[in-house]
């Protein structure tokens, strides 16, 4: 499992393409999710729904861009024992 956000190794981006698969894949499980497959129809009601919230989540993680740059400057040569 791939850690997102502030790790170890600096800030780590969740990208598009991986919230709209932790989505569908939640969305989709039997036992947590409605049960069905939610990428059969891309035209779908929920399928496109999916990749709205997916878009905005994605743009929220892109807003903390530039301080994350600012960070990983500042965080090299910099020993982050704290996290």
């Amino acid at each position: 499992m791939h850690d997102y956000g502030v790790t170890k190794q600096g800030f780590s981006l969740k990208r598009l393409d991986v919230i709209m698969e932790e989505l569908h894949d939640k969305l989709s499980d039997p036992e947590t999710g409605i049960g069905f497959n939610t990428r059969h129809n891309p035209d779908s009601f929920l399928n496109v729904l999916l990749t709205n919230l997916s878009d905005k989540y994605a743009e929220l993680w892109e807003v903390g861009r530039p301080a994350r740059l600012r960070l990983q400057a500042a965080w090299r040569g910099c020993c982050i024992t704290a996290l």
